[in-house]
């Protein structure tokens, strides 16, 4: 017979494992769409996986709860003050469990994955974060779910411990030894591997990559992703193993290596490079659309079984396609900085637009660069021009006029009411096109960039396109309405004078998290990249490999701009030895290469391999595992200098 002590920990330890096991059923049944169609094999490991981290985070407070309530002649079972404390810990851990277990059922149903310490950067910018999780993301109901749970969690521990008041049966010195101690040893035998074993890499045991963050715990996540982003951030690229400076520097070069460009001395920069030979400049208006979430996935003219994109698909017969690109990042101001100055934002945690650090640090850009030959440089957005800190990146980087949403008023206007924190694309797309009209009649050349924020949750819409195709999702009405509003613009700019000057250059800040087998991960970083400009670019399909870092080579070499420049990519319309891409996501580096896609942290986890399907791997008598290492070792040393280069002195390195 064991004590009441024993017993109650006993039952503490049941509640709180069962209590991680029903939500991780309730993330099965409400995030994923059809389940069923899972193979009930790999749902039942998912959840015994997932049981391995439950107790591992759970193991720390459980074993101190087990000892406390042990304590001689001041155990639960015999003093009221200890029985409170005890009590009132495993309430607060529950509770604050189950607010980080319902974050990660929203977070899987919308994005396919666990919440990430890093999302937590997006609460200061408050005000726009609230609103997209008030309309969103169903906040108010999961609050009220955590308020109803976390009194029935208190409810449950208080019952438990009723007949704690109950006299005590007398039980041997050898049996209120071995209770607490057998549950102890129960809980590490179980959670013995630790944080610094269980590693979310071992989770990855099916092929179907949601089912495998099902199989982790949101608690980990968090502490892990914070563990590893802070050692990251304190310990710099030492965190990324061997390699100096110079070493990665010379990597870095080769990697960058084409026909058009060729590198120029400096000591400011390992990378800096201007066009070759004797180019004709050709100046002409870059129109620069970044569509919001415009993956490949929903895009007929990439083979999407259901195109939500009509005029997308009619544009990209007229213009050159590029079928193979890819973004350097899963959010906005990863793809930023990639399309506008070359720069793949690898930094860990919030990253360079966000952080004080990148004060440190100017690169080229496309403003600059051409701002330097005349051109008037403008950037319009539906939503807030502070969010991201978009206001100071754009600024910094040479653009003259900013337009965001507390620039317009139109909310009078029901008809175009979006919501509160953004506009209608439509909106921005008319403003961008006046105001091209007014710079092409005072004969201004100009960069104009538009960011559009539509096919963002949470997904509101016009009035007047709000019920369009009632077969449809919301996300899905969201990506038409933006290819429909992206056609106003289009038939409008064809209709005036600036559009016979103009290179259209058509692409995404990201793609959508949508869920993949993990052997097709790397689509959810698919994007279009359109370059359109009757008489000057030939219609087309180009298949090169590339990403958003590559645009800004691509289009100073169609320009034939011959200004020294900073960049991590090279033009795609070069002929190169090597073409790569690669993208990080949280502490994840998706790398596609020689016929080969690589998941690795380039740290300490064992990379996750897979083919390419119609890839052509590159030449030489290299085994595959050769070439793995080798794709690994040299993009280390490409993120290594990323990361050495953003952390020099604000200076200017775009030359005069």
């Amino acid at each position: 017979m064991f004590s009441k002590n024993t017993k109650y920990s006993f039952k503490l330890i049941f509640l709180s494992l069962a209590l991680f096991s029903i939500f991780r059923l309730a993330t099965l049944i409400i995030a994923f769409k059809n389940p069923l169609v899972l193979p009930l094999q790999d749902i039942a490991k998912a959840f015994y996986i997932g049981l391995r981290y439950d107790i591992n985070i759970l193991m720390y407070p459980l074993i101190l709860l087990v000892v406390i309530s042990h304590l001689p002649w001041v155990g639960v079972e015999r003093n009221r003050f200890t029985r409170g404390l005890v009590q009132a810990c495993a309430i607060a851990v529950l509770s604050l469990a189950s607010f980080s277990l319902l974050v990660d059922i929203e977070n899987m149903r919308t994005t396919d994955e666990r919440f990430f310490i890093t999302d937590l950067a997006y609460l200061q910018d408050f005000r726009d974060s609230f609103e997209v999780m008030l309309s969103g993301f169903n906040l108010l109901p999961y609050i009220l779910t955590w308020l109803i749970l976390t009194v029935l969690l208190f409810a449950l521990v208080r019952r438990m411990g009723r007949d704690l008041d109950s006299p005590a049966p007398k039980v041997s010195i050898p049996a209120r030894i071995a209770g607490p101690l057998g549950l102890i040893i129960l809980i590490l035998v179980t959670g013995l591997s630790g944080f610094s074993v269980l590693r979310w890499g071992d989770a990855y045991f099916s092929k179907y990559k949601k089912l495998n963050e099902l199989a982790l715990n949101g608690p980990y996540v968090l502490y892990y992703s914070y563990r590893h982003i802070d050692s990251e951030t304190k310990s710099g690229n030492a965190s990324l193993g061997s390699g100096t400076g110079e070493e990665a520097a010379a990597v870095t070069r080769k990697l960058l290596a084409d026909d058009q460009f060729s590198f120029v001395p400096s000591g400011e920069s390992p990378i800096m490079r201007k066009l070759s030979g004797n180019s004709t400049y050709r100046p002409r208006n870059i129109i620069l659309i970044i569509m919001e979430s415009f993956s490949t996935n929903s895009i007929g003219a990439f083979g999407a079984k259901k195109s939500l994109s009509p005029f997308f698909d009619k544009l990209a017969a007229k213009g050159l396609l590029f079928t193979n690109f890819y973004a350097n990042g899963h959010r906005t101001n990863k793809g930023l900085p990639a399309i506008l100055m070359s720069y793949p934002d690898f930094t860990p945690g919030q990253g360079v637009m966000r952080s004080i650090a990148y004060r440190h640090k100017q690169f080229s850009s496309l403003a600059d660069l051409f701002k330097k030959k005349g051109f008037f440089n403008y950037y319009v957005t539906g939503g807030r021009l502070d969010f991201d800190n978009q206001d100071g990146f754009m600024r910094k980087h040479g653009f003259d006029r900013l337009v965001g949403f507390t620039d317009f008023n139109i909310f009078t206007e029901s008809e175009k009411k979006g919501s509160t924190w953004t506009l209608p694309d439509e909106v921005i797309f008319d403003h961008a096109h006046e105001t091209f009209q007014e710079l092409s009649s005072n004969n201004r050349q100009f960069l104009g960039v538009v960011l559009t924020l539509s096919n963002h949750r949470p997904y509101m819409l016009p009035a007047h396109f709000a019920q369009t195709g009632p077969d449809l999702s919301q996300e899905e009405r969201a990506f038409l309405y933006s290819d429909w509003a992206l056609e106003q613009f289009m038939a409008k700019a064809e209709k005036s004078g600036y559009s016979k000057n103009s290179i259209f250059v058509i692409t995404a800040d990201s793609g959508l998290p949508e869920d993949f087998l993990e052997s097709e991960e790397h689509r959810k970083f698919h994007i279009p990249l359109l370059l359109y400009a009757p008489g000057l670019i030939e219609p087309g399909k180009n298949s090169t490999l590339g990403s958003q870092v590559d645009l800004m080579p691509t289009l100073l070499h169609l320009a034939g701009l011959q200004a020294p420049f900073e960049s991590f990519g090279k033009s795609l319309l070069a002929k190169s030895d090597v073409r790569f891409a690669i993208a990080k996501k949280d502490i994840t580096y998706h790398i596609l290469r020689d016929g080969l896609y690589i998941k690795t942290d380039l740290m300490n986890n064992i990379p996750r391999v897979f083919d390419l399907e119609g890839a052509v791997p590159s030449k030489g008598n290299e085994t595959r595992e050769e070439r793995t290492r080798r794709i690994i070792d040299e993009s280390r040393m490409f993120v290594i200098t990323a990361q050495n280069l953003v952390r020099q002195p604000a200076v200017s390195v775009t030359a005069k």
